[in-house]
């Protein structure tokens, strides 16, 4: 809930301002140039557009983004060898802005780039 009178938030998972109650559109394309059995590496573009309950007084471009960068998945051995067993993973990618309403220059260095770094299970 927001104070009253305040519209905007901060939404990390965008790095966005967002509107209260708006949505948001978030688009990862991977193309994997290289899979073994532990290590998958590709290339990640995604973009982001938030969709706003109105464009008042809103700059062209604002609420939108785009990233590209390598992406990198390395598999934990898995000693436990019975089917349906959990597999383990390690995530990590680097993107750099294409473009961004504040990040491509504006308030941050354009070369500083965004990196990511998650664990993961799948059966």
């Amino acid at each position: 809930n927001l104070n009253p009178g305040h519209r905007f938030y901060y939404y990390p998972n965008a790095d966005l301002m967002v509107e209260n109650k708006s949505f948001s559109l978030k688009n990862n394309l991977d193309l994997v140039w290289l899979g073994t059995r532990q290590w998958i590496l590709g290339l990640r573009w995604s973009a982001v557009e938030m969709i706003y309950t109105t464009d008042e007084q809103r700059p062209e471009g604002y609420g939108k983004s785009q990233q590209i960068g390598p992406v990198a998945v390395y598999s934990l051995p898995n000693s436990n060898k019975e089917a349906g067993a959990a597999q383990y993973q390690i995530q990590g990618h680097v993107q750099w802005w294409l473009s961004h309403p504040n990040k491509h220059g504006l308030d941050s260095p354009a070369w500083a780039p965004a990196v990511g770094l998650a664990f993961s299970t799948s059966r």
